[in-house]
């Protein structure tokens, strides 16, 4: 959404304007284009991992979001649905 139309935060979101919304969508774009610093992780190990070293099941939206979290550059986590 944001990068699409980054304009949205301002109409979307109270209390940011159209300045904080070019500012926040300039210091994504530049995240989006650098290259990632951190080394690659094996996602299904990842995850068999913290579910048994926390002695949990994750649900199916829980899993979607920690692979999003260890494979996308950016991740917005908000407090909703």
């Amino acid at each position: 959404m944001v990068q699409k139309n980054p304009y949205r935060l301002a109409t979307d979101i109270f209390g940011i304007g159209f300045v904080t919304a070019d500012n926040i969508a300039r210091k994504l774009q530049k995240l989006l284009s650098s290259p990632k610093s951190i080394r690659k992780v094996d996602t299904e190990k990842a995850m068999e991992w913290v579910q048994k070293t926390h002695s949990m099941d994750l649900a199916e939206k829980q899993t979607e979001a920690v692979r999003k979290a260890l494979e996308d550059k950016i991740l917005v986590i908000t407090g909703g649905p």
